[in-house]
């Protein structure tokens, strides 16, 4: 029996508000706030999208549509071996940047920022692209 297709759960809308926010504010006019406080908004973002970005890779970890994914399609397991993989290096990237914040310089962070939002970006829609192919 092949899983129905509400099993496919894609990215949601909270997670893409929190991918919104960080970007505007990585995005900002460089004066846009002191300093001091862009970097704790930086932070408090990041650490947000973390705590967000960890439920939703524990719930594809567990199984939830990547097993459906592989029980439809299981050669495609190479794919979600190596999607699965990079959680933990976005998750890497997340901590570091949150701990950098204090000491960083300013645009480094907000470039870091960036380039983390483009491989998030990235992931998701290659996790969009593999559930595709399973319908």
């Amino acid at each position: 029996m092949t899983p129905p297709d509400s099993e496919f759960e894609l990215p949601n809308e909270d997670l893409l508000l929190d991918l919104d926010r960080l970007h505007a504010i990585a995005m900002c006019p460089a004066k846009a706030l002191p300093d001091a406080r862009l970097r704790r908004l930086i932070e408090r973002e990041v650490r947000q999208l973390h705590g967000v970005l960890q439920r939703h890779f524990e719930a594809e970890e567990e199984g939830r549509y990547m097993g459906a994914v592989l029980d439809r399609v299981p050669d495609l397991n190479d794919t979600v071996e190596r999607l699965h993989a990079q959680h933990s290096e976005i998750t890497t990237r997340l901590l570091s940047l949150a701990s950098d914040c204090k000491t960083g310089a300013l645009d480094e962070l907000r470039d870091r920022a960036a380039a983390l939002l483009d491989l998030i970006g990235e992931h998701e829609r290659d996790e969009v692209k593999l559930v595709e192919k399973a319908r």
